[in-house]
């Protein structure tokens, strides 16, 4: 049992960063690298970058680095995708070892509280969590003593959560995306993001939810120690590549077929030169 976790619901894509800082000065010069690092391309400044080194390591930062460094010309994401089936498993039970209340929220009629505390968070402005709460997504808030500490969506609309790079989420009836989980700096550290996952899973099988996915980034080491813990084991791994200038984005999914659960963006099915060809039936119910 998940102690804390409110079960009700009161009520009725990927996040951008709002980061727009300026170019830091050591000594009176902004080295080069650094230069690159925080233009207008690039939501990093000082704080998340000590963060990332703090919780990635070296060498999973380097990485992050370079395609940072790179964004202007080619940017990149790996994920590893999970899937959990309702049916079979059962709720995980929060690792943090202090207590959450959490609560739930959903649909347009959602309190102006609720959308104030997640809009006070900084990472989303008021119309995007209209926009989430009017497509029908939950949102689930963990709070430590009344106070907000983070939250994570679920989204059960086909086709309707983007990814990256205009790749959308392709779910059925009875499944649902657990997506853009959040915890504040100040509370990190502390396997908050337990309470969240247990609540979300618990709130979604209550709801009539039989399958959830999420993505888990491939250098989101903190997100994938939890996972290893849980021993769950990823369905697919996905890479997306964007260069700049081309409407294609690259892909490669190892594990399951890229469509069993992703669509393309409409422009990847649009002809450049010509209109399609009619085609012509030659037998019933075979092209």
């Amino acid at each position: 049992m998940i102690q804390g976790r409110s079960a009700g619901i009161r009520g009725g894509l990927v996040t951008k960063s709002i980061f727009r800082p300026a170019p830091p000065v050591l000594a009176g010069k902004t080295l080069p690298f650094i230069r690159m690092l925080m233009r207008r391309t690039s939501p990093w400044d000082w704080s998340t970058i000590r963060e990332a080194f703090r919780w990635r390591g070296p060498f999973t930062f380097s990485l992050v680095v370079l395609r940072e460094t790179l964004r202007p010309l080619v940017y990149w994401h790996a994920y590893y995708i999970f899937e959990t089936d309702l049916t079979r498993q059962p709720v995980p039970e929060p690792l943090a070892d202090e207590h959450m209340d959490v609560q739930a929220y959903k649909g347009a009629m959602t309190p102006q509280k609720a959308k104030a505390e997640i809009e006070s968070m900084g990472q989303l402005d008021s119309a995007e969590i209209d926009a989430r709460f009017s497509r029908g997504d939950m949102v689930v808030i963990a709070y430590a003593g009344g106070e907000p500490t983070g939250y994570e969506w679920l989204c059960s609309a086909n086709g309707a959560l983007e990814l990256a790079f205009g790749v959308h989420w392709m779910v059925g009836p009875g499944e649902a995306v657990r997506y853009d989980k959040f915890v504040l700096p100040k509370w990190r550290g502390r396997r908050i993001s337990t309470w969240l996952h247990s609540a979300t899973v618990a709130c979604a099988r209550d709801h009539g939810i039989l399958r959830t996915f999420s993505s888990i980034s491939t250098v989101n080491k903190q997100s994938l120690s939890i996972a290893k813990h849980y021993r769950r084991t990823a369905a697919m791994k996905l890479t997306l590549v964007h260069v700049r200038g081309l409407t294609r984005t690259f892909r490669k999914a190892v594990g399951a077929p890229f469509e069993s659960r992703f669509a393309l963006p409409a422009i990847e099915f649009t002809p450049q030169k010509k209109a399609p060809k009619t085609l012509e039936r030659t037998a019933p119910n075979q092209l």
